[in-house]
């Protein structure tokens, strides 16, 4: 029984995330969002968007807006494939980004 295309890799990637490997698990959540018909893109795209929202420094302002608009972008293509998509557990704190995503869509 083998598994579906990309779940290892999505795995892996969750594990990453997991360990504060944000800019590593970013790269593996990429490459399995775009798998067509995985059943897990949405979630895919939140992770990713959360992994660039996790490394701004608030210091290094022109990296910080960079971070922060493929965050935003990343949260617009999840609800893009799942409108009911929500943030991972424990992210709350980027839930303002989420919503400015969420209007931004309208």
């Amino acid at each position: 029984d083998r598994a579906e295309p990309g779940e290892d890799d999505y795995k892996m990637a969750q594990a990453m995330f997991d360990s504060g490997r944000f800019e590593e698990a970013a790269i593996l959540f990429d490459k399995t969002a775009k798998i067509r018909g995985f059943k897990h893109i949405a979630a895919a795209y939140m992770y990713m968007g959360v992994s660039y929202l996790a490394r701004i420094n608030p210091a290094n302002v022109k990296e910080a807006r960079k971070l922060h608009l493929k965050g935003l972008a990343c949260f617009q293509n999840a609800l893009r494939f799942e409108s009911g998509v929500t943030l991972p557990a424990g992210y709350d704190k980027y839930k303002p980004v989420f919503e400015e995503a969420k209007a931004r869509m309208r």
